[in-house]
């Protein structure tokens, strides 16, 4: 075998070896492009998917802008007691934002629930004693805003009241 025959051979090989080296990182780059554009679902053994259900259980209309600056609730803790909500609140003055008599809705702290099969195992929900009306098989409970329920008289200040959520015994 001559110099030129195996200086041929080299060749061959090294193009042969370069062209399976390409090929293989096209492949790698297509693949790569390939997940990264395909929709990945990933699950989990044991874990179900979750959903939510808003749909609204009540028709709510004629509420207007009043004196209430800040209002939130939160989850505070579940023990013997119930489950326990905290309200907090912020308002600028003492007035108007209590007045029951313009509607079914108006002047009452309202709370909302969607799940069915939550909603339909409360027994009654209270704040500072003072018990909860129940609409719609239990989606719906209002209290009046006052100075019992909800401190609306103390205007400029922060106030926090606790809500108690019990359930039925089964």
């Amino acid at each position: 075998m001559s110099n030129t025959d195996i200086s041929t051979n080299i060749n061959k090989t090294k193009k042969r070896t370069n062209a399976k080296k390409l090929s293989f990182k096209l492949m790698s780059a297509m693949l790569g492009c390939t997940m990264f554009l395909s929709p990945i679902k990933v699950s989990a053994q044991g874990i179900q998917t979750r959903s939510m259900d808003n749909q609204v259980n009540y028709t709510l209309a004629g509420e207007t802008d009043g004196v209430l600056d800040y209002a939130r609730t939160d989850f505070t803790k579940e023990d013997s007691d119930g489950i326990h909500l905290t309200v907090t609140k912020w308002a600028k003055l003492p007035g108007s934002w209590g007045e029951t008599d313009k509607g079914p809705y108006n002047g009452r702290y309202l709370l909302n629930f969607f799940d069915d099969e939550f909603y339909k195992q409360i027994d009654s929900i209270t704040v500072n004693g003072v018990q909860f009306e129940k609409e719609s098989d239990g989606a719906l409970w209002k209290v009046p805003i006052n100075n019992q329920t909800l401190q609306s008289g103390l205007i400029g200040v922060i106030t926090n009241r606790d809500i108690v959520i019990k359930l039925k015994k089964w």
